[in-house]
């Protein structure tokens, strides 16, 4: 590009970001800058800046408009999606975002958790493909929880920077969450930036700068200058998983996410390590990498071991490795699984939720508060989401019951909603399939994912519907709805 200032942007050349431009260098989706504003009166920037909202005033920003309160925003800004080739100024990672300002800083520079689920939420309905947060706090909350969860419902993308506190310190929030990319810097050379946060937790690195040698953006007084630090490693990594969004439209964000991983350079201990995840970022491999899973009839197919050390050799550890490579469950930490533990109805909201994206379905985002006793859960948005198109429902008295153990008879009936749901067709009519569920009100949709191949029996042809589902059964159950999805 034609930048005056490209020659100084050393991080995009060492993310291959010159030859993933001549892919595409462009991707007119949305992504959210959460800080404290962007100033959109900068050259670099101007007419990529759309309206967004300040949560902090409880107001909109409007669009073109400086927003900008310390100047943080708009040199995040300025590497997620500066004008590239227009003879101006620099280059951004993605020439032709959409650059939504979402901010959640105080005048006094500090974030709440509060405030940064709000910005979470308000990015989301402002239709957000991709947040970036260059911040983070030691300890996580509920109300970001739910946030994420309310973002992940609308298959929307969140990067986040680790942190700048070093190796020996507790991981930042939100990048914490499993489901947030969790972005470490390195340097030019691809060594880890001193720094940089660390732990099992970090996904991927992308360049931070290190002394003497920063990331060249936008700063105050209309300047360019060096910034360090994770805060401006993250939007490397969401200007490019908006490149790879706009290339493959419909890519969910759980295949961009495994995109990125499998296109990152790997870097440190063979395969993802705690120091730099999976990689750093490689832009031009990532724009070459088709989205997974790519075969129809086998969306388990490359899906890695999952590495639990509590279901090595169990009947159920191929298809906990499938739901882990698709993102639609995590392990309970530690390197366990829990196979044996029973799921949740609240859980499994979750679960179902992430299994109609990767399997191509949508849910809505504004969503009726559907019951009365999961207020403040993690799992309420997902749970809202799920009533509002059929899948699940409730008790008489308006309650969801979101802590009470699945059974198999009512797992048959979450399996056969979100099979409608996502198929746009009921399942076909079985024959009885089992003795023991006559009568049951869930008998006919045991005996549609029976005759699917969905569910099975035990070796005494009965299906014990009263009994609880554990976490690896429920792995099997929606691995084989995913592959049935598949091949419809």
């Amino acid at each position: 590009p034609d930048d005056p200032h490209f020659g100084d942007q050393h991080g995009l050349r060492v993310i291959e970001a010159p030859t993933a431009w001549e892919a595409r260098s462009a991707s007119g989706l949305r992504i959210a800058v959460l800080d404290d504003g962007i100033d959109a009166t900068r050259a670099d920037l101007t007419g990529r800046v759309v309206a967004g909202y300040d949560v902090i005033r409880r107001q909109v920003i409007p669009a073109n408009t400086d927003s900008d309160l310390g100047g943080h925003g708009t040199s995040v800004a300025g590497i997620v999606g500066a004008r590239g080739n227009d003879g101006l100024g620099m280059a951004g990672t993605d020439w032709g975002a959409a650059l939504v300002p979402i901010r959640v800083f105080d005048e006094l520079g500090c974030a709440s958790s509060a405030d940064v689920a709000a910005g979470i939420r308000a990015a989301t309905d402002l239709g957000a493909s991709v947040l970036n947060l260059s911040l983070g706090g030691p300890t996580g909350s509920r109300v970001l929880d739910d946030a994420v969860a309310y973002a992940t419902a609308a298959d929307v993308l969140i990067v986040a920077a680790a942190g700048n506190a070093g190796p020996d310190t507790p991981p930042m929030h939100p990048a914490a969450h499993p489901d947030v990319i969790a972005v470490g810097a390195t340097t030019f050379s691809d060594t880890i930036a001193p720094y940089s946060n660390q732990g099992d937790h970090i996904e991927l690195t992308a360049p931070g700068g290190s002394s003497g040698e920063g990331i060249l953006t936008l700063v105050e007084r209309d300047a360019y200058s060096e910034r360090i630090g994770t805060s401006f490693s993250a939007p490397f990594v969401a200007g490019a998983a908006a490149l790879y969004r706009a290339q493959h439209p419909t890519a969910t964000r759980s295949q961009v996410r495994a995109a990125l991983a499998d296109s990152a350079v790997d870097l440190g201990a063979a395969g993802r390590d705690p120091v730099f995840g999976h990689g750093r970022l490689d832009m031009a491999a990532l724009l070459g990498v088709p989205p997974s899973p790519t075969a129809a009839d086998d969306p388990c197919a490359g899906a890695p071991p999952a590495g639990f050390s509590d279901v090595t050799g169990g009947v159920h550890e191929d298809a906990i490795d499938c739901l882990v490579h698709l993102d639609i469950t995590k392990g309970i930490g530690d390197g366990r699984y829990g196979p044996s533990l029973s799921v949740s109805r609240g859980q499994m909201a979750g679960f179902l939720a992430r299994l109609v994206r990767v399997s191509g379905g949508s849910l809505p985002t504004s969503n009726p508060d559907a019951f009365s006793d999961d207020e403040g859960t993690t799992h309420e948005a997902a749970i809202d989401a799920l009533a509002a198109v059929g899948i699940v429902s409730g008790t008489v008295d308006g309650r969801y019951e979101p802590s009470k153990p699945v059974n198999r008879a009512q797992m048959a009936s979450f399996l056969a909603r979100t099979y409608a749901h996502v198929a746009g067709q009921p399942l076909p009519d079985g024959p009885d399939a089992f003795p023991d569920d006559d009568g049951n009100t869930h008998e006919d949709n045991i005996d549609r994912v029976a005759a699917a191949g969905i569910a099975t029996g035990g070796t005494d042809g009965d299906y014990d519907p009263e009994l609880d589902v554990r976490r690896d059964q429920m792995a099997s159950f929606l691995v084989r709805l995913v592959q049935v999805l598949h091949a419809t």
